[in-house]
């Protein structure tokens, strides 16, 4: 390209206009590049492009990198404000700081079960038999069930809940405050999804009514044995239960494996494991988001509200909960039964 500025500028201190340096050179340059070329001519007496030079460093010195290294070293947990200001620079000349010279990057913690080794073992070992079985082929749909407490109490992400506002009084306050109940109403609901996108009504369990063997296996007879022959038919299902103490007392295991063609027993299912409930570690966030993103009245609404949502979950969606199961197996046989959500 030099050779090309050069011979523009030649051309144009030999007289030629810069219609005819453009026929001269058209094959060899744009129209634009010309113009530019003898642009840089009149204004600086060379065709050639400006050096742009590095900005020289006057705050985000050697040794404000070194002192800041050896701080995060002796505390990775310190603010970038608290560095900042221990520093007596600006928040956005410490961020760069870490990001730019160290090379560092924010990590949150991650709430997770706490495992033991003995839990980390039966896990590895139990993982390793459900992966078996999901992969052989044999297997009929899973029916994956869980229960959760829904409060009236609209749910609050303090990472991500943001208002966009001139002034903070321009916010009505009913939509800048986040109003706290205690003791807000609740209602536990029941919820089964397959791998093949189906999913069961929500059962809700009366307030107050506390989850036990009696009152589990009560509604196994009466609501869930039904809804399974009226929802799946002859195709049949396997039921699949955490390790709650309602689903693993002898009772309700032995009325299981007499009543139900498909059941994993108590036996098979790894413990500590919402990690590989789709349920758990999906379809109940999702239906969450969505109908607890404001406060409710009363229990009633938030229970019409939660079968609205519930019905609009796309098949798709749940096939695509379900079919993580798989590589959450995968992860959890090569991490040693150990964790897998990072």
């Amino acid at each position: 390209m030099s050779t090309i500025n050069a011979i523009i500028q030649e051309l144009s201190q030999a007289g030629k206009s810069p219609s005819e340096i453009c026929r001269i050179l058209k094959a060899r340059v744009s129209r634009a590049g010309v113009y530019k070329a003898l642009k840089r001519l009149k204004e600086t007496g060379s065709t050639l492009p400006k050096v742009r030079s590095t900005p020289s460093r006057t705050v985000r010195t050697q040794k404000l990198i070194k002192t800041t290294r050896e701080k995060i070293r002796r505390n990775p947990k310190r603010s970038i404000r608290m560095l900042a200001s221990e520093a007596g620079v600006s928040y956005g000349t410490m961020q760069n700081v870490l990001k730019k010279d160290l090379c560092l990057k924010p990590y949150k913690k991650t709430k997770v079960q706490l495992l033991s080794q003995a839990t980390k073992t039966k896990r590895l070992a139990r993982g390793k038999l459900l992966l078996e079985k999901l992969e052989n082929g044999t297997q009929p749909p899973v029916l994956w069930t869980d229960e959760k407490l829904f409060t009236v109490k609209a749910v609050h992400n303090h990472q991500n809940d943001r208002i966009y506002a001139v002034h903070k009084e321009d916010i009505p306050l009913n939509e800048l405050l986040m109003f706290r109940r205690q003791k807000p109403a609740s209602v536990m609901v029941w919820g089964g999804v397959t791998s093949t996108g189906q999913k069961t009504p929500l059962i809700f369990i009366d307030e107050g009514v506390k989850v036990n063997q009696h009152v589990y296996l009560k509604m196994l007879k009466e609501k869930l044995v039904p809804l399974i022959d009226a929802t799946f038919g002859e195709d049949g299902i396997t039921l699949q239960q955490d390790g709650a103490t309602s689903h693993t007392a002898n009772i309700v295991q032995k009325w299981c494996k007499e009543n139900m063609a498909g059941f994993w027993p108590k036996e098979l299912w790894p413990p500590s494991s919402p990690d590989l409930n789709p349920m758990d570690f999906s379809i109940w966030s999702i239906l969450e988001r969505e109908a607890c993103c404001s406060n409710h009245a009363n229990i009633e609404t938030l229970k019409v509200k939660l079968r609205s949502c519930w019905d609009k979950i796309s098949p798709e969606t749940i096939r695509a909960a379900c079919s993580d199961v798989h590589n959450r197996l995968r992860r959890l046989v090569r991490a040693k039964g150990g964790y897998i959500e990072n």
